[in-house]
């Protein structure tokens, strides 16, 4: 590649060379933003948005049960339990590093990339569906996903049947 050039790599992106103390070349990569280009930026930035708020909703779909939320507390304790734990530790003891191992517990589950939430949420369905399974099978239901209060209660399903 000789300097100055510009050389096409793709539908948006050219790589342009330049002369960087005699022998050394350095390569900068731009990406050209052009009338078309935005649009596919907006089209991709909507459905990335939108897959983030059918997640949301999913996950809150999922949680709306009181069992589900129960659950997702219990996750949630056991999970901060070296945060916790450790600073209830120092307080009882007065074990100056149970203060420092709580606080750098806490720090890392604090940093914006941590998993903290996500282990949660997913922690908790996956208990979820262990007991669903649990429960289908107990009851001989085909699929967890079943009506299990309608196999339960006798209708089986179809509206307006009584046991009596």
């Amino acid at each position: 590649m000789k300097p100055n050039e510009t050389h096409l790599l793709g539908k948006y992106l050219y790589v342009t060379s330049e002369i960087v103390c005699q022998s050394i070349t350095a390569v900068s990569v731009q990406v050209m933003l052009e009338g078309e280009s935005i649009d596919f930026m907006k089209k991709l930035l909507i459905r990335i948005k939108e897959k983030i708020l059918s997640f949301i909703k999913w996950i809150w779909a999922e949680c709306k049960d009181w069992r589900t939320l129960v659950l997702l507390g219990i996750v949630c304790l056991v999970l901060g339990l070296p945060v916790w734990g450790g600073y209830l530790l120092g307080l009882l003891f007065r074990w100056e590093w149970a203060f420092w191992d709580a606080t750098v517990a806490w720090c890392f589950w604090m940093l914006p990339g941590a998993p903290y939430f996500a282990l949660s949420v997913s922690i908790t369905l996956a208990i979820k569906r262990i007991f669903e399974k649990r429960h289908a099978k107990r009851l001989g239901l085909s699929r967890p996903n079943q009506d299990s209060e309608d196999q339960t209660r006798g209708d089986h399903g179809v509206p307006g049947a009584d046991d009596t």
